[in-house]
């Protein structure tokens, strides 16, 4: 098993960081299929994060192709600037990203577009009563400056294994932890 959740502090500024139009790793909203549509309002940034809906493809599914839809519905929500859904995919009810539901808000405050292709995840590996599946990217953002920006890299998603007593909130994929980079 690769030692993933100890890459999480070194890695995560990559991932998430919001300061501004160098460093925006962190600000990859997912885009429509075209930069035609117009961005909506964006809900309060103090709302409690929201699980997903009931009718999430990921949710209590062990499936490898269950933590890509998780990916897919974090990018979607990104997308709708419903910031609380996509906090909400990170574990730990969004900390695991390693900030506040605002500042993650804010890191894709100048973000205009993206658009995210997963890989073909890497199979389920189990550890400690957890399951594993990293799902490699890519992503291009656009920003409202017209810059654009490639990314690569994973995001590590972890579920509790099927066990008798878990919640079905322990048993969908979440967001463990992401490691991107600027490709170009």
């Amino acid at each position: 098993m690769t030692r993933w959740p100890n890459l999480l502090p070194p890695l995560l500024p990559l991932a998430i960081a919001a300061c501004g139009p160098a460093a925006t790793h962190g600000n990859l909203a997912a885009a429509p299929a075209t930069d035609s549509v117009p961005r909506p309002a964006a809900p309060p940034v103090d709302a409690p994060p929201r699980p997903p809906a009931a009718s999430d493809p990921g949710e209590g599914k062990a499936s490898a192709a269950a933590a890509v839809e998780v990916v897919r519905l974090y990018y979607r929500a990104l997308a709708a600037r419903d910031y609380a859904t996509a906090y909400a995919q990170w574990r730990d009810e969004g900390r695991a990203s390693g900030k506040s539901q605002a500042a993650f808000a804010a890191g894709f405050a100048h973000t205009r577009s993206t658009r995210v292709t997963p890989g073909a995840p890497v199979d389920p590996e189990g550890a400690a009563g957890s399951s594993y599946v990293s799902v490699p990217v890519t992503v291009e953002a656009e920003l409202d400056d017209g810059t654009v920006q490639h990314f690569a890299g994973a995001y590590l998603m972890r579920r509790v294994n099927d066990v008798p007593g878990a919640t079905p909130e322990e048993l969908r994929w979440h967001i463990q932890s992401a490691s991107l980079h600027r490709t170009r």
